[in-house]
């Protein structure tokens, strides 16, 4: 029997499978070994390998896309993704030269110009945008991403110890939150959200409902 990936993607039941599933996973291997939450070490590693993963993704769906409202969107949500990434990997660690602080910069730097750019074409589409909100906030795409930014944001009180907790254990929550999150955005990028345009004009997105009707 053929399963239809995008399909289960629309499911919150299987995204809360994969979630728990995920953290579950995550709190065993933490039993068994703790060093994985240090900075740089397994756990930071899948973030930058679902990010770098969910970049390629839209990268690819920005290239194939048939229309421009298409394209906005996996574009923005590739320079995001890639924001995310450029936070969470510290490219200057990877050597000890100081060629690597100035590569870091200089990608940093690019990216920040792309970003500026990216909104300065998205400003003239913005009515567009704005006719077709709903479609966009509901589609699974957007939706799982907005799940992992709220996931990635409630990693920040435990980074601060907001709460009294152990510091191991806040480190775990954090780390989890952060790993979650990564990965919804790269389940985001797997969604066939393609838009497809009316007669009048509009866009509907009838593989983008969340019940899966």
């Amino acid at each position: 029997m053929k399963i239809n990936f995008n399909i289960l993607l629309r499911k919150p039941l299987f995204i809360g499978a994969v979630i728990l599933s995920t953290t579950a996973f995550i709190y065993l291997m933490w039993s068994f070994n703790s060093n994985i939450t240090r900075e740089n070490a397994a756990l930071e590693s899948w973030q930058n390998i679902f990010l770098v993963l969910a970049c390629l993704l839209y990268g690819y769906q920005y290239k194939n896309a048939t229309d421009n409202m298409t394209k906005y969107a996996r574009c923005g949500l590739m320079l995001f993704c890639f924001a995310i990434l450029l936070r969470e990997f510290d490219i200057h660690r990877i050597g000890t030269s100081s060629i690597w602080k100035v590569i870091e910069i200089l990608i940093r730097g690019t990216a920040l110009i792309l970003f500026f750019v990216y909104l300065a074409v998205v400003r003239k589409k913005i009515y567009t945008a704005w006719k077709n909100a709903r479609e966009i906030v509901t589609s699974p795409m957007v939706v799982l991403t907005l799940l992992g930014c709220v996931a990635y944001i409630s990693g920040w009180y435990f980074d601060k110890m907001i709460f009294d907790i152990p510091k191991n254990i806040a480190v775990l929550i954090e780390e989890t939150l952060e790993l979650n999150a990564t990965l919804l955005f790269f389940l985001g990028a797997c969604t066939n959200a393609q838009h497809e345009k009316n007669s009048d004009g509009c866009y509907h997105q009838s593989t983008l409902n969340l019940r899966g009707k």
